[in-house]
């Protein structure tokens, strides 16, 4: 198996997967750690708000190489059917779903120090 280095490990976790809409196929890819805590630090108590959900929206809709190409003002346009297919999908391919959150929660809850988490209990 080869080495990475810094650009090759972070090139390959910028995976797109392809969104079947009604009107055609659209991508979504992965957010950093960075974008992740960011979103969260937005709406630390409450359910996301609409304007951070068009946010995550436009960070995450893209062309089959991973560009970006719609502002929130952009997503704010779409129908809610649209737009919520395009969340959801965002959410499970990104593991931000409740219930891998929820899951992930019980995880650390039971483990006793950091060094008892392994990729299987996530």
């Amino acid at each position: 198996m080869a080495t990475l280095n810094r650009d090759t490990l972070i090139k390959a976790s910028q995976k797109t997967k392809k969104i079947e809409l009604e009107a055609g196929d659209i991508y979504i890819k992965l957010l950093n750690a960075n974008q992740i805590f960011q979103l969260q630090n937005k709406n630390k108590d409450e359910a996301p708000s609409e304007s951070t959900l068009f946010e995550l929206a436009s960070i995450c809709v893209c062309d089959k190489s991973g560009n970006t190409f719609m502002s929130p003002e952009d997503i704010a346009l779409l129908d809610m059917e649209t737009i919520n297919k395009i969340i959801i999908a965002i959410y499970e391919f990104n593991g931000l779903n409740p219930d891998a959150v929820a899951k992930a929660k019980e995880v650390l809850k039971s483990t006793e120090s950091p060094n008892d988490l392994t990729w299987n209990s996530v």
